[in-house]
């Protein structure tokens, strides 16, 4: 590196300390990136490559940046941000540069790169054998849980708290590299993955780092091993941040009910599965929040459904208090419309990133609790109040308003300030005397001088004395010749003219001075004036958090209670009874989807039934009667109102589904292959409070083994007592409910009229007695000639399965020539074209077809 110059020296120390980053390397107005770096950033922002000493070399626009860091953190890479820290102007030589921050997929904060209504995790896991301990981190709203899982061989319920969480980087010990089975279960949710040195995780080590935080200390160091990595990670990238995290909370396996990562994605809780977006799913559905606090609360809420009937209750309870009182959530919903992003304004002011248009935020947001505050509790005092709503009791006296808050940024920041807060325009007048006094001179300074000169003028009595400026001596007097011998003893000569002299004063340099460098100080001052209310403001981030727990809170349940209004949801009833129990049920998405013409239908469970088959056509509504019955679950368990006219529910403690397959080809699985794991999932971990939906288990392999898997497994879950709804096309599995008791028959209602077939989508007791398979391929829009076809094998198949007395899979034993074979006449008729016919052609053509027939040809 002897051949470098100062500024690539000092390029490749930044660079060396940020092996794994993207370095943003800030020369004047751009942020320029060299060798790799630039080599990958011009490839994926598209940029120009150039070189510089023979380096390749891109850069971009520093006011631009966070544009293109959006880019290249969506591409699954890390950027570090090199600044200038001093100012060029006032410095010879080089300009010392230092890396500000590091910005990770896991540590955001800039809203312009996060989802408002989702958490952003960083994750961090440990492995001891079989038990592992996971840690996750929200920086941008201060949010840290940790648990300890133990003995998880397969690493099942590490992988329940993956797809809970979702996070967006995942840290490892470099000792994990070679672990392809932790690689495999991580590498499924597609985050980014990251190694770190296996200190690390050392509790023993790190204690220090922990020490600020208020935690629940655990009986096992392993379990706190990810939070101190994930502290050392984040002081490493945004150390500034960790000011927003007060509390490391405690999570276990058996909090919430279970939702693995195909029950989350088969029955579209978050993403629609067409659109792989919140369009489509029971999230998009029910989100009516009116703050980004609000939704993500309620995001959270659905993936974690609670198992204690009495929190579940307390959430009913706010929801009904909002139903109840509908004046109060209309006006509490038009208040907190005006309320922004508290908990991530607050990560932007702590990790020094939040401008002053984050505090104008911050004030308009703090100046919804007094209002909100007023309106609870003039509902709260009311005679007709609904029980004891413990939640909105809590959230109203966890409200606190912060008058000096509001006070301080009302009286500083102007109320439209500008985006930067380097160049000015922030702070208002008669804030800040200095900054009076500064801003007088800038824009008075043309008046200033007049008055100067007219002052010298009568002091000195030479009335054609100037007050002139130029670049080279600034402002400066001007006395000609003649009134030479009036100059007073306190001018001090500057320069001899050809008629007359020039002369400067102390006082006139002095207010050059402040004339001239008033912009630059003013921007100055305004910049120091800034980052002395910002720290005023960290001051009460502990206040100002619980403020936004409450908003988020209250905004959850005003928003369950208007989506309940608006939808016709009903309170559902919980039991310690084993018994599902609902009335006139909807599937909340499809009837979004359809207006309201929904079919609603009936589930009964309880010590005598347990396992329904579910028989009827594709397209009847089988799916959706079993994803409606898991909706309604978790929709109550939420603590959300539900789509039924009643619902009477037991707490249940898992969900599973075996719904839909597809081809893993790239992993060697096939459709088959993925139904059996997942199915072996299932039975591996199913419990007698699981709700189990199963859609056309067995299709993937030959009828016999297909039947046969199907059967078994009805016959292994009912000894479990788990609550299973079993959709099929295999009639003979309704044969399983004259065997066994506690299993059932329901089947889906459908009507022929005139050839056709109308489905009801109605459930009803029973089985069914035709698939109608001809029928939905015929809507879907099969070939006529297709559909002619298979209605004569049909009928053959039908009639040669009753001479024969035999079950259908006995059919495929026929011998070719049994089967009945496509008439060569047909085939001839659909291709032919009538119009090239003359009369005499299609008689004959008549003839010949008719001797074909008599003759059997």
């Amino acid at each position: 590196m002897s051949n470098l110059t100062p500024l690539m020296e000092q390029y490749h120390r930044l660079k060396n300390n940020h092996k794994d980053s993207i370095l943003f390397f800030r020369l004047g107005d751009f942020y320029e990136m060299f060798y790799d770096d630039a080599k990958t950033a011009a490839k994926v922002l598209r940029l120009t490559l150039t070189s510089r000493q023979d380096a390749p070399m891109c850069g971009i626009p520093h006011h631009s940046a966070k544009f293109y860091i959006a880019r290249l953190i969506k591409e699954g890479f890390s950027v570090a941000i090199s600044e200038q820290m001093e100012d060029p102007s006032k410095v010879k030589g080089l300009v010392k540069r230092e890396v500000v921050r590091v910005i990770t997929s896991g540590t955001l904060t800039d809203e312009n790169l996060l989802e408002a209504k989702t958490n952003n995790f960083l994750c961090a896991i440990y492995r001891n054998n079989s038990d592992f301990a996971a840690g996750f981190a929200d920086i941008s709203t201060g949010d840290f849980f940790y648990q300890f899982i133990k003995d998880d061989p397969h690493g099942r319920k590490l992988s329940l708290q993956l797809v809970k969480f979702s996070p967006s980087e995942i840290l490892l010990s470099v000792t994990e590299k070679d672990n392809p089975d932790l690689l495999k279960n991580i590498n499924a949710k597609k985050t980014v993955v990251k190694f770190v040195e296996e200190i690390n995780f050392s509790v023993e080590m790190n204690k220090d780092k922990i020490s600020g935080f208020e935690y629940e200390s655990s009986e096992d160091d392993l379990a706190m091993a990810p939070c101190v990595a994930i502290i050392s990670y984040i002081e490493k990238t945004q150390p500034e941040t960790l000011v927003n995290i007060k509390k490391i909370s405690k999570i276990s396996c058996n909090d919430f009910l279970a939702l693995d990562e195909l029950a989350v994605k088969n029955l579209e809780l978050v993403e629609g599965l067409a659109s792989g977006t919140r369009s489509g799913s029971l999230f998009g559905t029910i989100d009516r929040t009116v703050t980004p606090m609000g939704g993500r609360l309620l995001r959270k809420s659905l993936l974690e459904p609670l198992l204690d009937i009495q929190e579940i209750s307390d959430r009913h309870d706010a929801v009904e208090f909002f139903i109840r009182n509908g004046l109060l959530r209309i006006e509490t919903r038009n208040i907190l419309n005006s309320c922004q992003d508290i908990e991530r304004i607050l990560a932007r002011i702590s990790a020094q990133t939040a401008n002053a248009r984050d505090m104008s935020a911050l004030k308009k947001s703090l100046m919804t609790i007094p209002a909100i505050k007023i309106k609870i509790q003039e509902a709260l005092k009311s005679p007709n109040i609904l029980g004891e709503p413990k939640i909105i009791k809590n959230n109203f006296l966890n409200l606190k308003p912060l008058d000096s808050v509001v006070e301080l940024i009302e009286k500083a920041i102007v109320p439209e300030p500008p985006q930067t807060i380097k160049d000015g325009g922030i702070i208002k007048d008669g804030y800040n005397k200095d900054l009076d006094e500064l801003r007088f001179m800038s824009r008075n300074a043309r008046e200033w001088i007049l008055q100067f000169e007219a002052e010298e003028k009568q002091r000195t009595q030479i009335q054609s004395l100037k007050v002139r400026y130029n670049s080279v001596f600034g402002y400066y007097i001007e006395v000609t010749k003649a009134n030479l011998d009036k100059v007073p003893q306190d001018y001090i000569r500057k320069q001899t003219i050809a008629n007359g002299e020039r002369f400067i004063t102390e006082t006139l340099k002095q207010k050059e001075s402040m004339i001239l460098g008033a912009e630059e100080k003013i921007s100055a001052l305004e910049y120091g004036i800034f980052l002395n209310i910002r720290g005023i403001i960290l001051q009460n981030i502990s206040d100002i958090q619980v403020n936004a727990k409450a908003i988020a809170s209250i905004d959850m349940c005003s928003a369950l209670a208007e989506t309940a209004v608006a939808n016709n949801y009903v309170r559902p009833v919980f039991n310690n009874e084993n018994k599902i129990d609902i009335a006139d049920g909807r599937h909340p998405v499809v009837e979004t989807m359809l207006d309201g013409k929904f079919i609603s239908n009936d589930l009964l469970f309880d010590d005598t039934k347990k396992i329904a088959v579910i028989t009827g056509p594709n397209m009847s509504g089988k799916s959706t009667y079993l994803r409606q019955a898991a909706l309604i679950t978790i929709m109550a368990q939420m603590g959300s109102f539900v789509p039924a006219r009643e619902a009477k529910l037991c707490i249940i403690d898992s969900i599973f589904t075996r719904i839909g397959a597809s081809d893993r080809l790239t992993r060697g699985e096939s459709t088959f292959m993925v139904e059996m794991k997942e199915l072996a999932g299932i039975l591996a971990n199913a419990s007698p409070r699981s709700l189990i939906l199963l859609d056309e288990v067995g299709r993937g392999t030959s009828t016999f083994d297909g039947i046969s898997i199907a059967w078994a497994t009805i016959e292994y879950l009912k000894p479990l007592g788990s609550f299973v709804l079993f959709a099929t096309h295999y009639f003979e599995l309704t044969e399983l409910a004259n065997i066994h008791e506690k299993i059932f028959n329901l089947n889906v209602s459908v009507k022929e009229w005139k050839g056709e077939v109308l489905f009801l989508h109605k459930i009803v007791d029973g089985s069914a007695d035709k698939s109608y398979g001809i029928h939905v391929a015929k809507i879907a829009g099969i070939p006529q000639k297709v559909i002619g076809r298979a209605k004569v094998l049909l009928e053959f198949f039908e009639n040669n399965s009753a001479r024969s007395n035999q079950s259908q899979p006995e059919l495929f034993d026929l011998k070719k020539e049994a089967i009945p074979q496509q008439s060569p006449i047909l085939e001839e008729l659909e291709v032919i074209n009538t119009d090239d016919l003359s009369p005499k052609a299609a008689l004959e053509k008549i003839y010949e077809w008719k001797k074909k027939l008599n003759t059997g040809e």
